[in-house]
């Protein structure tokens, strides 16, 4: 009995110190991806996006990757531990055709709308995006009175809602007078 005793309290010792390990491993963990270590900041990318990175922008709205001339900003948030996140880029783009801009959004709603007169939906999702490049001190991402005027037009590729409040969004928006398109990832 003694022996079995012996090797119980041996097997409780390790199942202990397997047990604290696995708990330091993963409060550090989670530390590091909330940005508690410091290292957050180190994991954000500040004009390191190429031309190659951002091309699913312009794909997206169809304006297709050969249009890309350069990335001229890019900001990459380091993903928190649930995925929040904000990505932006500025981006020129050879010259595109005004009149595509205007035209009727398809039937399945994918299409670019001018900013005065973007839907409450999309209104609310500009705001929620600007809050947060505002926020990460994004100077050079267009602000939201701009972004809701007749001089940028908007391609909604995403916006998810928490009841009617925006939680996520994928917005891509053109300035065609000097052929600059900025997009906006965020989600919290």
């Amino acid at each position: 009995m003694t022996k079995l005793g012996t090797i119980l309290k041996w097997l409780l010792l390790i199942w202990g110190a397997v047990s604290l390990v696995t708990i330091c491993i993963m409060a550090l963990m989670f530390a590091y991806n909330a940005g508690m270590l410091g290292f957050a900041e180190a994991r954000t990318k500040k004009d390191k996006a190429t031309a190659q990175d951002v091309r699913y922008v312009l794909n997206w709205c169809q304006l297709g990757d050969a249009k890309t001339e350069k990335v001229v900003q890019s900001y990459e948030s380091a993903p928190s531990f649930n995925g929040d996140h904000v990505d932006a880029y500025a981006i020129k783009i050879k010259p595109v055709n005004t009149a595509q801009l205007d035209e009727p959004p398809s039937p399945s709603g994918e299409g670019w709308v001018r900013g005065d007169r973007a839907n409450p939906v999309v209104r609310d999702a500009v705001k929620m995006v600007t809050g947060f490049t505002d926020t990460d001190g994004l100077r050079w991402f267009p602000a939201e009175a701009e972004l809701l005027s007749a001089r940028y037009y908007i391609w909604v590729y995403t916006i998810y809602l928490h009841g009617s409040r925006p939680t996520a969004a994928e917005l891509i928006f053109i300035r065609p007078e000097d052929d600059m398109v900025f997009f906006a990832g965020v989600k919290y």
